[in-house]
């Protein structure tokens, strides 16, 4: 039998407002989302598991029964899970797979050490007998992280401590690798036989980005989290934008965006806000967008796809050849009021079409005023002509005069 507390108005009031300290775990809903009833059941046995029934209080929403509450926690997709530290705090977003496997790790993540420390195995340099036996293979496609630091380097271990601790809210594995021979620490990330390495120098902001970045699941579907992921963390990321909702093979182009960012998909019919933000239409092939939310920029890959050309196209980017397009190539002063615009135009519909209005009005006045101040200009050049045309005249007329006037004393002096 399921732990977990079906909320109305007067259950959460008693959890949320309550001056308890005890961590509450939250799962959002809804019977006609088929993702949702799939997970509800592995929701259940969760919550009701020896390990981690004490932890938190569980509880769920479902939205079509109660849409008022609903629309008290933060963010919009359905299904989602929220864990809130405390009642009062600011709640973590799982951003995970929905599996009972990645959710449980996610628990384990929270209540155990953060970081998981191994030896460096004499039969292989990367891969030690204790990981392969602290690997969970279901959690993010058996994808985990390797701090490699020299035992004397104090700082980058603390480094690597800190990012395990904060880094505990995600559904993935994090290793550190003493290593007694001298080199620069590097944190590397291990998927099935490929491994990608963070090619920036360890800083506590590089690694959080790059785990973050691969904590994306591969090709998912593009969602809102996803973009406010970009934003706060400040890492661009690749959405595969198909021209229907099967479209053509992307799996080995998004392979090779992959080394550089996280990769999505999507299509616009799914996510048409994401097509008005970059303002394309759907092509027979689809195209790629890359964005980068905290720079308010985005580029289009907008050509049949080729793995070459792709892979020519993004180093471009990450290595900031390209310029791009949006709010954030213009001046610093134009950015806030141009992004406006194209976060009006990213939601669409009436309110996008409303700013129009205001909008029209100034292009209306502004043209009003420099048409006004044409008429006064034109005329100001002809009364200036005018008074030229009459001082050429006068010129001319005395010059007449002067030269009548010496034929007359050429004619009396003879």
């Amino acid at each position: 039998m399921s732990k977990s507390i079906e909320l109305d108005k007067k259950k959460y009031n008693k959890i949320f407002k309550s001056p308890s300290t005890k961590s509450v775990f939250v799962y959002i809903w809804d019977n006609s989302n088929l993702e949702s009833q799939q997970f509800l059941s592995q929701w259940n046995i969760l919550s009701d598991a020896d390990e981690y029934r004490d932890i938190a209080t569980y509880a769920d929403v479902l939205c079509s029964k109660n849409l008022e509450l609903c629309h008290q926690f933060d963010r919009k997709e359905i299904p989602r899970l929220l864990w809130y530290e405390t009642p009062q705090s600011t709640p973590e977003i799982y951003n995970g797979r929905l599996h009972i496997n990645s959710v449980t790790q996610y628990l384990r993540n929270i209540t155990a050490s953060p970081i998981i420390k191994v030896r460096k195995s004499k039969y292989s340099p990367f891969i030690s007998k204790q990981i392969q036996e602290n690997l969970n293979p279901d959690l993010n496609d058996g994808e985990y992280f390797l701090f490699n630091i020299s035992t004397n380097d104090k700082d980058s271990i603390e480094i690597a401590k800190q990012i395990a601790k904060n880094m505990k809210f995600l559904p993935t594995q994090i290793f550190l690798l003493k290593d007694k021979s001298l080199h620069a620490p590097y944190l590397t990330s291990h998927k099935g036989n490929k491994t990608f390495k963070m090619m920036e120098t360890l800083t506590y902001q590089n690694a959080e980005a790059f785990i973050i970045r691969r904590n994306i699941p591969f090709l998912t579907h593009y969602t809102q989290a996803i973009s406010d992921i970009s934003f706060k963390y400040k890492i661009p990321f690749a959405v595969f934008v198909r021209p229907d909702e099967f479209g053509p093979i992307i799996k080995p182009f998004a392979e090779v965006v992959e080394n550089y960012m996280a990769v999505t998909q999507t299509n616009c019919i799914l996510s048409p806000s994401i097509c008005r933000y970059i303002n394309q239409k759907p092509k027979d092939y689809g195209y790629i967008a890359f964005l980068n939310r905290s720079s308010y920029t985005f580029w289009v890959y907008d050509k049949p796809l080729d793995e070459k050309y792709i892979d020519s196209f993004v180093e471009d980017i990450v290595n900031h050849q390209l310029t791009g397009y949006g709010p954030g190539i213009w001046l610093k002063p134009f950015v806030k009021p141009v992004n406006f615009y194209y976060s009006m135009r990213e939601r669409g519909g009436m309110p996008f079409y409303t700013i129009q209005i205001p909008l029209c009005f100034a292009t209306i006045l502004f043209c009003f005023i420099v048409y006004k101040r044409a008429d006064t200009i034109v005329w100001y050049v002809d009364w200036v002509k005018a008074k030229q045309e009459e001082k050429r005249k006068r010129i001319e007329y005395y010059a007449e005069l002067e030269r009548q006037k010496k034929n007359r004393l050429k004619l009396k002096n003879r």
